[in-house]
């Protein structure tokens, strides 16, 4: 895969490079090149492995995912089967307190897998592109520009709606841990 199409020249190239010594080369877990974005530009993205000090934080459901289509679908026949079979079977105070543990759980499920299919999709639709980019490299025709660029915006409206659900996300810790910087300071 390359970095850069040029249109007005049909060409492609790698202009992104990353350096890293042996220690460092030994952590990579993956190198892989970003959707291009607004531009005729792949960023190069580098997964490192780093070893990270588990935080103990409340686990809190973000609104957005109760208005999540796929979530409700996936989570909704679980909680009125829950209401259904276990209705009397106990007193109303310790059913309501089963049902709050069973609705994270099925949450969780559901956000992880809502999570995957999203990563999954962003996958698909980058091999779509790069498939759509090699035949238009090859024959340059309108349908295979108007193809390729299609399949551009689908994929920069996914990203973009992946990266302000991130957005939201990395707000949302900042806001209940704080920010990183500033604990590099306290003694």
């Amino acid at each position: 895969m390359y970095s850069c199409f040029s249109t007005t020249f049909k060409t492609s190239s790698r202009i992104d490079l990353a350096f890293a010594n042996a220690a460092l080369l030994a952590c990579i877990q993956e190198a892989s090149y970003l959707p291009s974005g607004l531009s005729d530009h792949h960023p190069l993205k580098l997964t490192i492995r780093t070893t990270r000090s588990q935080r103990k934080a409340l686990w809190r459901l973000q609104p957005h995912w109760i208005n999540n289509e796929a979530v409700h679908d996936r989570v909704s026949p679980s909680l009125q089967d829950y209401w259904v079979h276990n209705a009397g079977s106990a007193s109303l105070e310790m059913t309501w307190d089963a049902s709050k543990a069973h609705s994270r759980g099925q949450y969780i499920s559901a956000v992880v897998a809502v999570n995957a299919g999203l990563g999954d999709k962003v996958s698909d639709l980058q091999h779509k592109v790069e498939e759509a980019l090699n035949q238009y490299s090859a024959s340059a025709t309108v349908p295979n520009f108007e193809h390729l660029s299609s399949l551009r915006r689908e994929l920069h409206l996914h990203v973009s709606d992946t990266t302000r659900l991130g957005i939201q996300h990395s707000r949302q810790a900042y806001f209940e841990h704080g920010d990183k910087n500033s604990k590099l300071l306290r003694c």
